[in-house]
């Protein structure tokens, strides 16, 4: 076997009993707060992104109607 498939298998072995480890440890209260904790931010994220990008084409807008009217 390969050195970088031994690393890869090695890594994905760490990374699973790690996971397996932060799952037993949680209660499932725990993990519930956890994960609407992340998709809280994740929407708060989403929404600065297409509020931006909702300001820049108004604001687009509004100047190319201030160019239309001179």
């Amino acid at each position: 076997m390969s050195d970088r498939a031994s690393g890869v298998i090695s890594s994905v072995s760490y990374a699973t009993s790690g996971g397996t480890f932060m799952f037993g440890a949680l209660t499932v209260n725990e993990f519930a707060a956890i994960v609407g904790v992340i998709l809280a931010t994740v929407t708060a994220i989403i929404n600065w992104v297409y509020k931006h990008k909702m300001y820049k084409l108004q604001l687009e807008k509004a100047k190319q109607e201030r160019q239309i009217k001179k």
